[in-house]
């Protein structure tokens, strides 16, 4: 049986060993499209997915944290 590894230790993986920026910029395509596709899936069974980390132009625009 092999060892548990999550999803994310595979990605890192593939960010780390990546040669080139394009093979860098796939890596996080997929790990975007992934959170995409769990957002909807969470979404159809009826629940709000949370933010955890978020980025500070989407927190500046959306006016979150921010004084005004």
């Amino acid at each position: 049986m092999p060892n548990y590894k999550p999803s994310s230790f595979y990605f890192r993986k593939a960010l780390r060993s990546a040669k080139t920026v394009e093979e860098a910029r796939d890596v996080g395509f997929t790990v975007v499209l992934e959170l995409e596709q769990l957002k909807e899936w969470v979404r159809e069974q009826g629940f709000i997915p949370p933010k955890m980390h978020i980025m500070r132009e989407e927190a500046e625009e959306k006016g979150w944290g921010c004084d005004g």
